[in-house]
């Protein structure tokens, strides 16, 4: 069942009016920079903003239709909502939590008890109270929770955001477990572009109210990284798989759309498929292959484009194999190596880069 909706509000001088498509059981990142209107179009779609105009349905169901006067209270809408600070009932442990959602899930189709808790991971935690638990755990009772109430649409607004990196980092892979084994269309918010190319199989791009992009992670993250509020810079996201484990010198050698390449065997995950994000400051160019040289992945690319990137450096993007990488050198670097459109060059990337840019 795709959601599609096609809303508007007004506050003051914000008017949020925009439209798209959400795919079935996927999980759709929605990004965007602060005040865009990412947290109050979930709230349109939850139910929670009784002034909204216009039409939300998911599947045969409408939640919203203003012309026909249809305004489908929060409570009927069977969304699960976890928010940027877990919002738990305070008086009740971990089990009450749970099973208080669960007494307000439809029976015949919901969840088990045992689904909820082997997908979260909370088995341990189901005795403790919540004041005792830590942010990671939190959130992961929270999402329990959300399960738990077998909602038909998971909304996630910013739920990483209030860890530390450790924490965040943590829960992320643990997110990404959960998220593949939700069987309803999530929709996560996050300002975090590699915490979206991690977890999203879609991705919508918002600003000013408005969903400016609608496109396949991949293909969005591509323009959106050059504007990444992080500051971590523009990236590639490609997909890799192991072909061997060299255990002699903990290394994995990985078959990519950009070619061969080479990480520590400790930063590539135990599945088959992989994502990676290759950081353009991670990768170096050179006009003549490097012999004997510290650098093990060295791959031959040809320059599609470049642009400015700021006042010193210029961005270049590069076709390498049958996927694409972005690189950023110094405008005196550009020169030096005569970088023009479709002129062969070799991007280098350093094999421990991915120990500090880990696997997805």
């Amino acid at each position: 069942m795709s959601l599609r909706f096609s809303v508007k509000l007004r506050r003051g001088e914000f008017l949020l009016e925009t439209e798209a498509e959400i795919p079935s059981e996927k999980v759709t990142g929605l990004i965007g920079p602060s005040g865009s209107g990412k947290t109050t179009l979930l709230r349109i779609l939850a139910g929670l903003e009784p002034e909204a105009s216009g039409r939300i349905s998911l599947g045969k169901s409408v939640w919203l239709d203003s012309a026909k006067g249809i305004h489908l209270p929060a409570h009927l809408r069977r969304i699960g909502y976890v928010f940027q600070h877990a919002e738990l009932f305070p008086h009740l442990d971990v089990s009450q939590n749970i099973e208080y959602a669960r007494k307000r899930a439809n029976p015949a189709d919901a969840l088990s008890r045992a689904e909820i808790i082997e997908t979260t991971g909370i088995d341990t935690l189901l005795d403790r109270h919540v004041a005792t638990l830590s942010g990671g755990e939190r959130q992961r009772v929270a999402i329990a929770r959300a399960l738990a109430a077998n909602p038909v649409l998971l909304l996630l607004d910013e739920p990483l955001s209030a860890l530390d990196d450790v924490a965040r980092q943590a829960m992320a892979s643990q997110l990404e477990s959960i998220l593949r084994a939700a069987p309803m269309p999530v929709i996560h918010v996050t300002h975090n572009l590699a915490e979206a190319a991690k977890l999203s199989d879609h991705l919508l791009r918002m600003r000013h109210g408005v969903i400016e992009q609608s496109a396949p992670t991949r293909d969005a993250l591509v323009e959106a990284s050059l504007e990444d509020e992080t500051k971590a810079g523009p990236f590639a996201l490609v997909y890799a798989r192991v072909s061997h484990r060299d255990e002699n010198y903990q290394l994995a050698h990985l078959d990519t759309e950009i070619g061969p390449i080479v990480a520590p065997l400790g930063a590539v995950p135990s599945s088959a498929e992989s994502r990676l994000c290759i950081y353009a400051r991670d990768v170096a160019l050179s006009r003549v292959e490097p012999e004997q040289a510290s650098i093990l992945n060295v791959l031959p690319a040809r320059v599609i484009q470049k642009k400015p990137h700021d006042p010193s450096s210029i961005l270049v993007e590069l076709a390498c194999s049958k996927g694409v990488l972005q690189a950023i050198v110094t405008r005196r670097s550009a020169d030096q190596l005569q970088l023009e459109p479709n002129s062969s060059i070799f991007a280098l990337i350093k094999t421990v880069t991915f120990a500090k840019t880990p696997f997805t």
